[in-house]
């Protein structure tokens, strides 16, 4: 015998089913429809506008300046002794000082391979040297052009230390002046001037050289021997070299470097 609650069972399940498959064929969600996306388009970015830029060199100002001997063993990664900068790459080996005005009326910087003085204050004394070696004998040669009034000094210096330094200081009038500056007494001493026909002066270019053997010195102004002088009294036998260009009362001063060549004498 059949159990009626069984069969009665079945039937509810049986209408259950018949509403479900209703509802899926009236309102369900066709799985091959697509739904419309809307991209926001964003605006392009702006093209950047060219602009002339020119770099500028911030020179540390040199405390404490340890003696650098000369590099043994692996030199592959030791920087030049003997080279000649075209102030065109790097130059950390490279500081600055002012042993007269401020830094604030001044613009040092590198533009197309020269190292431009912008001086734009009174009796603005600026040194540049370079720090990596210290040299007991030493050929040094730099061209400046002079491109702003003709009453500027350019200098040669080397055997700078602690001690002083020995400096060719040329003037753009015609002049010249070997001197030492001692830190002893913290002035410069007069070792030699004199005036020389072979200074282009105005707006022209000037090739200036020295040696230093300890303290035997000579200078050469476009590539002739001006003048060869013994220094007795302060004997500086060693230490690093460099340049600068000086203002006095005349301005403005602009003086471009060009090179600066350090080879052995």
């Amino acid at each position: 015998m059949r159990n009626p609650y069984f069969r009665i069972t079945m039937l509810f399940l049986g209408f259950f089913v018949l509403v479900g498959l209703a509802c899926l064929s009236s309102g369900g969600a066709d799985p091959t429809a697509t739904s419309e996306i809307t991209v926001m388009q964003e605006d392009p970015a702006p093209e950047p506008t060219p602009t002339k830029t020119e770099t500028v060199f911030d020179f540390p100002d040199p405390t404490d300046t340890p003696e650098v001997d000369e590099p043994v063993g692996d030199t592959s990664d030791a920087p030049p002794a003997y080279f000649t900068e075209e102030f065109e790459g790097d130059l950390s080996g490279w500081t600055y000082f002012l042993m007269s005005g401020s830094d604030d009326g001044m613009e040092l910087y590198t533009d197309k391979g020269r190292l431009v003085f912008d001086l734009h204050d009174s009796y603005q004394w600026v040194y540049v040297t370079y720090d990596e070696y210290y040299y007991p004998e030493v050929y040094i040669e730099m061209m400046a052009e002079n491109r702003g009034m003709n009453t500027n000094d350019v200098s040669l210096i080397c055997n700078y230390s602690d001690e002083g330094w020995y400096e060719f200081n040329i003037s753009n009038d015609g002049t010249y002046r070997i001197l030492a500056y001692s830190e002893l007494i913290n002035d410069y001493q007069l070792i030699y001037n004199g005036g020389s026909t072979r200074i282009n002066t105005g707006k022209d270019v000037n090739y200036y050289a020295a040696t230093c053997k300890g303290n035997k010195l000579a200078l050469y102004i476009n590539g002739y021997l001006e003048r060869e002088v013994t220094d007795s009294k302060h004997n500086f036998r060693e230490g690093q070299v460099g340049f600068g260009v000086s203002s006095w009362d005349i301005l403005p001063i602009r003086v471009e470097v060009d090179y600066f060549l350090i080879d052995l004498p």
